[in-house]
């Protein structure tokens, strides 16, 4: 089978939109599946959509979001995995491009635009082609994010990297994607795959409130990670912006790691930080990235 998506649920009435928008693509049954993960704790109703197209349903009762993604990636037949939360929705056409682009590249991983709407439907904002082709592992160090309803994964790739993480309540995504640039070379098409939803007043199955330890604890986490500085050096080999946004990243992780007594530690990543630096202290690119770490002052 050529690929299964996955839409883990906690019950919302988007769901059935976001059912759709797979089925409506006009997709060959026999090289896709559809998994529903119902994470609500109850009982989904008996909707034709669900019953007539052969969609498999499964049960975690109230696990996280991880844990069922996990769930339906287990079951899944599919070369690839696509997922895509219960209030987003693919658009027309967006998954054939991200598996044009895995498939023509042979890259493990491919990710796409979306589009960014309000509960009302409106468009807040568009975004297209994000990535570094190939190894985009800086992106991830330098804060980038980049909604898993983006991507395509090969269900091997991420089987091996341990899949997602059940102890991130929050940004799982990034986390993910951080050991999946760690380890391999991505492939990205500035198409708009996907509609996603800003968090709503009808419930969320996020960690809002620890967004910020959450966010420090992945960024530890790939600075600890073997061979992460050569990695970090390969991604950042000719763009000297993210170059100044990665040794930020750097910089505060270190003040951060000194101000908990972790002396050792914030001295390896003051360390990184100034073998990154290098001559490219000298030019103003690197400044505008280290001071604004902003991608987009790369053509400035």
């Amino acid at each position: 089978m050529r690929c299964s998506i996955i839409i883990p649920t906690i019950g919302r009435a988007s769901l059935e939109r976001a059912v759709r928008s797979v089925l409506e693509d006009g997709h060959d049954a026999t090289d896709f599946e559809i998994i529903v993960v119902n994470d609500s704790g109850k009982p989904l109703a008996q909707q034709a959509w669900l019953i007539d197209h052969g969609i498999r349903v499964i049960a975690t009762s109230r696990s996280g979001v991880c844990m069922a993604c996990n769930a339906g990636a287990a079951i899944a037949r599919g070369k690839y995995l696509k997922f895509l939360h219960d209030d987003d929705y693919l658009l027309t056409g967006g998954l054939a491009k991200l598996l044009e682009v895995a498939e023509n590249s042979g890259c493990v991983w491919a990710i796409g635009g979306s589009r960014v709407v309000d509960e009302l439907g409106r468009v807040l904002a568009e975004h297209g082609d994000r990535v570094i082709p190939g190894n985009s592992f800086a992106l991830w160090i330098a804060d980038e994010v980049v909604h898993i309803d983006e991507c395509l994964i090969s269900r091997q790739a991420f089987i091996q990297v341990g899949g997602f993480d059940p102890a991130i309540k929050i940004a799982e995504d990034r986390d993910l994607e951080c050991r999946l640039a760690l380890h391999y070379e991505v492939a990205g098409t500035d198409r708009v795959v996907a509609c996603i939803r800003v968090a709503g007043s009808d419930g969320s199955a996020f960690d809002f409130a620890n967004i910020a330890h959450y966010w420090r604890l992945i960024r530890e986490r790939a600075f600890d990670a073997p061979d992460a500085l050569c990695r970090v050096q390969d991604s950042v080999e000719t763009d000297v912006v993210l170059r100044g946004r990665v040794c930020r990243s750097y910089l505060n992780s270190g003040v951060l790691n000194l101000r908990s007594g972790k002396v050792w530690l914030a001295g390896s990543r003051f360390t990184c930080s100034l073998r990154l630096m290098g001559w490219h202290c000298l030019t103003k690119q690197f400044w505008l990235g280290l001071l604004f770490n902003k991608r987009a002052m790369t053509s400035s």
